[in-house]
């Protein structure tokens, strides 16, 4: 992969994307997030429009500080993806990984059959940059209104490392800013993992509130879920539910262990 951030001089700011349509879209709901993107080697499979499904969603925003001087293609977002042979912008969930690029970046997006012009999960980053991830399957999973805090833990904090690891890729330097949320969850219910030994008796606090949003930076030194400890808070506070002594000595341990 050519050095191509190493020879670009940085803006002292960065034009953030804007949401459309609440909080966890970058996209309209008629709109394409992207075209089908084919790398393979004399590939002659026709292009096609990846769109988003719709319902509740989870999203995470990784955004460096600076952007660079001139915008990054898809060719150069791709490559640094998919630098050292691993996959550092993936989405929050995935069988089958495929690639997509628009006029403002280059993304990857889940599947379940060929030709799949609709997506549950998506990661993009934009020619500025900045990674936006955003899922409409984790949520609805076993199909009820629940908020499983285990499934959404796991979910958001190997993205952020992963996203990190993306930006510094880039030649972005931490701290980046971060912001988390769910979309559409009024009235689910929050279910947290017992204690060890222990079991859950009632369906657990509705969240009185549609979007739950936090904000906050990720520096490579921390552990993620450290990181992004003010995100669960808010999820916590926003379903009236006091974070359990045994998640926080499980996060505390985590600190000290490092990603």
């Amino acid at each position: 992969m050519r050095q191509f951030m190493a020879e670009c001089s940085v803006l002292a700011w960065l034009p953030a994307a804007e949401p459309k349509q609440g909080q966890a879209r970058f996209r309209l709901p008629d709109q394409r997030i992207g075209v089908h993107w084919s790398t393979l080697p004399f590939g002659e499979e026709a292009d096609y429009d990846i769109y988003l499904s719709a319902g509740p969603a989870m999203w995470l925003r990784l955004m460096p500080k600076v952007a660079p001087e001139s915008p990054l293609s898809s060719v150069d977002l791709q490559n640094c993806a998919t630098m050292k042979g691993s996959v550092t912008l993936q989405p929050f969930h995935w069988a089958n990984l495929n690639y997509l690029r628009e006029e403002d970046g280059f993304g990857t997006y889940s599947i379940l059959g060929p030709r799949d012009s609709e997506t549950t999960s998506v990661a993009f980053a934009f020619e500025t940059g900045e990674v936006w991830s955003v899922d409409t399957s984790l949520l609805g999973i076993l199909g009820r209104k629940n908020l499983y805090f285990e499934t959404i833990a796991r979910a958001f904090t190997p993205r952020l490392l992963d996203y990190g690891r993306f930006l510094e890729n880039l030649g972005h330097k931490p701290p980046f800013d971060w912001i988390a949320g769910l979309e559409g969850i009024k009235g689910w219910r929050l279910q947290v993992p017992p204690p060890p030994n222990h079991a859950n008796f009632g369906p657990g606090n509705a969240c009185l509130s549609d979007i739950i949003m936090a904000r906050g930076t990720y520096n490579s030194d921390q552990a993620p879920q450290v990181a992004i400890k003010p995100f669960f808070d808010q999820l916590f506070r926003k379903c009236s539910t006091p974070f359990p002594d045994h998640l926080s000595a499980l996060f505390a341990t985590s600190a000290r262990r490092g990603p």
